[in-house]
C-alpha cells in the first residue's frame, strides 16, 4: 500500500522533518503500511536500517561485489584501500550497464558498515579498510 499525504506540507527545518516523520509513521501504523526507516513510535537507527538493507537484493549484490573487488585489489598487492572508492565504482559501473533507472541503492552512511562487515567476515580482508569509531548505533 502506498502512502498519499492528505495535504502538501514541506518541512522547513529539522524539527519540521521530525514532525513529518512522526505523522507519516502514525499514518503508516493506521493503514498497515511499511515505510522505510520508520517503525511505530520511533525512527530506526542507522544500524537497523543497514541490517534491513543488507537483507535486500541490492544489499546482497553490493556486498558480494565489494568483496570481489576488495579481494582483487588485495591480490594485486594493495594492503589497504578506500571502501568509499569501491562503492563509487560499483555505482558507476552499474549506472553505465543499465542506465539511469537501474542502479543499485547504496546509502553513503552504510559504507563503513559494509567495510566492517567484510573485514569481520573475511580474514583475508582484515585491516584492508580504514574505519573510525562508530558514533551511532
Amino acid at each position: 500500500m502506498c502512502y498519499e499525504p492528505d495535504a502538501v506540507w514541506t518541512p522547513t527545518d529539522m524539527n519540521d522533518q521530525l514532525t513529518l516523520d512522526v505523522r507519516l509513521n502514525e499514518r503508516a501504523a493506521a493503514t498497515n503500511t511499511v515505510l522505510p526507516g520508520l517503525r511505530v513510535g520511533r525512527l530506526l537507527t542507522i544500524g537497523e536500517r543497514y541490517a534491513e538493507w543488507r537483507g535486500t537484493s541490492d544489499g546482497r549484490l553490493v556486498f558480494d561485489e565489494m568483496r570481489r573487488r576488495a579481494r582483487g585489489l588485495r591480490e594485486r598487492g594493495w594492503t589497504h584501500y578506500s571502501h568509499k572508492a569501491i562503492i563509487e565504482t560499483i555505482r558507476y559501473d552499474r549506472a553505465i550497464a543499465v542506465g539511469p533507472t537501474g542502479g543499485y541503492k547504496i546509502n553513503d552512511h552504510f559504507a563503513s558498515r559494509l567495510a566492517r562487515e567484510l573485514m569481520g567476515d573475511y580474514p583475508d580482508l582484515a585491516g584492508f579498510f580504514e574505519t573510525r569509531e562508530l558514533r551511532s548505533a
